[in-house]
């Protein structure tokens, strides 16, 4: 922004020089010639104006977009600090409240998934048999099987795979 105005100002100057020599011109062709001549002038020092106006916009309407960011990222943080990993099957784990953080919320389950995209997606009861508790996550649809115990040898513990969720 600096430089454009920079580059203007030697314009502004030669157009003063120009007017100056305009009043001693007695001849109209000299003078109309003149007249384009500041005129021309004029028009690169509006240009340059007006480029700087744009560049100056730009880069506000980027650093008000910044600043949004950078509260969003605190504002996650903030909230991430009230939950942590924990175990709620065999191989399954899911964000839960930390004690002391409720904040009077019910007590809830977050997907993995969605808590590291920084987005709270609830998981959600979505089956009971009598194999285990499924969850359904509202945000992805990514779904969790929390097996009973009894079924614990249908779990390949080394391999990390489980039976499929029907």
């Amino acid at each position: 922004m600096v430089a454009e105005f920079n580059a203007a100002l030697p314009s502004v100057k030669i157009l003063g020089e120009i007017v100056k020599a305009a009043h001693e011109l007695k001849d109209s062709a000299a003078l109309a010639a003149a007249v384009n001549e500041v005129h021309g002038k004029l028009s690169i020092a509006y240009e340059s104006v007006c480029n700087s106006q744009e560049k100056r916009l730009a880069l506000q309407q980027l650093t008000i977009e910044l600043e949004q960011e950078i509260a969003s990222i605190l504002d996650w943080k903030h909230e991430a600090e009230r939950y942590m990993l924990t175990k709620i099957g065999q191989g399954v784990v899911a964000f839960t409240v930390k004690p002391g953080f409720e904040n009077g919320e019910p007590a809830h389950k977050l997907c993995t998934a969605c808590y590291g995209k920084r987005l709270k997606g609830y998981l959600q009861l979505s089956n009971r048999d009598g194999k285990g508790i499924y969850y359904k996550c509202n945000v992805c649809g990514t779904e969790v099987c929390c097996f009973d115990e009894r079924f614990i040898s249908d779990y390949d513990v080394l391999s990390f795979t489980e039976p499929e969720c029907e």
